[in-house]
């Protein structure tokens, strides 16, 4: 017969193109996609793949079907998707096209580090003398993992590490802690001046792992511009006068 002695094969059906990557949820590091075609293809290569955002890595043909491509996410930014798709034109073996474009599911990213946005309080306007005690509250730009902390130091000389309200399962963006107020120190408008990061399993980061850096204090949102809190340790004094200067009938 024939094929006893040619190898001759009819093929009038195109290829088609699956593509994954390697990432489940939102991301802040490289993605690597897969693309398997349903048959060996010639001439792929990264020049053929459309990104939308991020930058191509390192390309592996794998098998004359399946091919790799590792992409690295836009730095300090987050998107719902990288956008990743090939186009038509490419051919198997016999010559038959791709007909169609090929995109990939949507996969977000995220490599913008979290920020204090605010400082606030729970504690009512007021006047606090010794041991009167004021929340302290930080809200970041974003929900935080939990046991971040931050140390501010506040205005009136004291420090105050604020602790993460979030637990497994359930991410907030507030950190809170507690101000007891000590001898000598005194403010006539409860402000934060400064503060620093937690370190190690304190640090603070989002959900996907992106650690905050900065530790600049929000222009125009300090404690002081949401609440008028008075701390006054000092006790008053007194001095008496009379009106003569000298002795007197």
């Amino acid at each position: 017969n024939l094929s006893d002695s040619k190898d001759i094969v009819v093929d009038t059906t195109a290829p088609t193109l699956t593509i994954t990557d390697d990432k489940t949820d939102k991301t802040n590091g490289d993605v690597t996609y897969t693309f398997q075609f349903s048959e060996n293809v010639t001439g792929f290569n990264a020049d053929d793949i459309t990104l939308t955002s991020g930058t191509k890595g390192t390309f592996t043909p794998v098998s004359g079907s399946k091919y790799t491509l590792v992409v690295t996410p836009p730095s300090g930014t987050e998107g719902a998707d990288l956008g990743l798709s090939v186009g038509t034109g490419l051919t198997d073996v016999a010559g038959n096209a791709i007909a169609s474009t090929t995109t990939a599911g949507a996969q977000a990213w995220d490599t913008k580090p979290p920020v204090i946005s605010s400082f606030s309080s729970s504690t009512a306007t007021g006047s606090f003398k010794k041991d009167g005690v004021i929340n302290i509250t930080a809200n970041a730009s974003e929900n935080l993992q939990p046991g971040a902390q931050i140390t501010v130091t506040l205005d009136s000389g004291a420090t105050v590490v604020l602790t993460s309200t979030s637990v497994a399962g359930t991410l907030t963006n507030v950190l809170s802690g507690s101000y007891t107020v000590g001898a000598g120190q005194n403010s006539a408008d409860l402000k934060i001046s400064s503060y620093t990061l937690g370190t190690n399993a304190a640090a603070p980061k989002d959900a996907v792992g992106n650690a905050m850096t900065s530790t600049t204090v929000p222009t125009g949102s300090n404690l002081s511009d949401s609440k008028d809190i008075v701390v006054d340790t000092t006790a008053p004094t007194l001095t008496i006068t009379d009106d003569q200067t000298d002795k007197t009938n």
